[in-house]
């Protein structure tokens, strides 16, 4: 994949930046209009008031710093932004408020999330080539992403926390009753969260802070997992995608294809990921193949 520039990029971070201070500062507000469901977005679900808004935050403060391209978001798809046909166009694959649910319920636990792409790669940019992406903890002040291929937290280079041993604490996500019996065989082994970001769970097991974090339900989509997922390959973790029973090659995942649902495991290191893919691989991936 190219490149994406060091200004262009900078001019994002900002628009990334502003979306979050937006989200604290409509959340302090007491607006009760925020938390109202308007028109299905992308994934068929109902929007809140705020994801809309904060995407109109987001695109907004684009437009006004010049950068050029496209966005294609959660809440209302393909966006053009103002500036197009330029040798800097991106393509910015966004969820402007990951964590909607805890925002409406004051959890501080939901970020903006963004994965970068130069322009020339849109119908082929595959999370195998991801080299750019933000993940903005704003509850926190907190910036993660990658830029060039080197992950990166609050300008300074992403280091891993030190479990200093402690029981592995894995994140679950099913709607599947199957998935019981595989949740009593973790908890043998492991603590067991749901903590309701996706980008910000994935980056925590990139940092080491979580050991794990399994979705099976297949309903995750690229913006939901891209920068997050990549983070965790960055920092020597590993990272299984599938569907329909199907593990796939990281070449296989479109960013750009936001109508596709994946499921994902991903571990901070090969250890944890032998101790969670056999149960998981033997109930929801059964007869598994492996797209080349």
């Amino acid at each position: 994949m190219g490149q994406v520039d060091f200004v262009t990029f900078e001019k994002i971070k900002k628009a990334v930046y502003r979306t979050g201070q937006f989200l604290k500062e409509k959340h302090a507000s007491d607006d009760p209009t925020i938390f109202e469901y308007k028109e299905k977005n992308v994934g068929g679900h109902k929007s809140l008031q705020i994801d809309l808004l904060a995407e109109d935050e987001f695109v907004h403060t684009l437009n006004t710093v010049g950068v050029s391209g496209v966005v294609l978001s959660e809440e209302r798809g393909e966006i053009p932004l103002a500036k197009q046909g330029t040798k800097n166009d991106v393509i910015i694959v966004l969820d402007p408020l990951d964590g909607s649910s805890n925002y409406k319920r004051s959890i501080p636990f939901s970020v903006v999330s963004a994965a970068i792409i130069p322009y020339d790669h849109f119908d082929h940019a595959s999370f195998a080539d991801l080299r750019y992406g933000i993940v903005y903890d704003f509850w926190r002040n907190k910036m993660y992403g990658l830029r060039d291929g080197e992950p990166f937290e609050d300008n300074h280079p992403m280091k891993k926390i030190n479990d200093n041993g402690s029981s592995p604490a894995i994140s679950l996500y099913t709607y599947q009753s199957e998935m019981y019996g595989v949740v009593f065989e973790f908890e043998k082994r492991a603590m067991i969260r749901c903590l309701g970001s996706a980008a910000l769970e994935l980056t925590y097991v990139a940092l080491g802070a979580l050991s794990a974090y399994v979705d099976v339900r297949a309903l995750l989509k690229t913006y939901d997992f891209a920068v997050g997922a990549k983070l965790v390959e960055l920092m020597s973790g590993s990272v299984t995608l599938f569907r329909k029973g199907e593990i796939l090659s990281p070449h296989d995942v479109v960013l750009t294809d936001l109508r596709l649902g994946y499921g994902l495991v991903a571990s901070r290191d090969i250890n944890i990921h032998s101790l969670v893919m056999p149960d998981v691989s033997s109930i929801f991936i059964p007869n598994v193949k492996t797209s080349q």
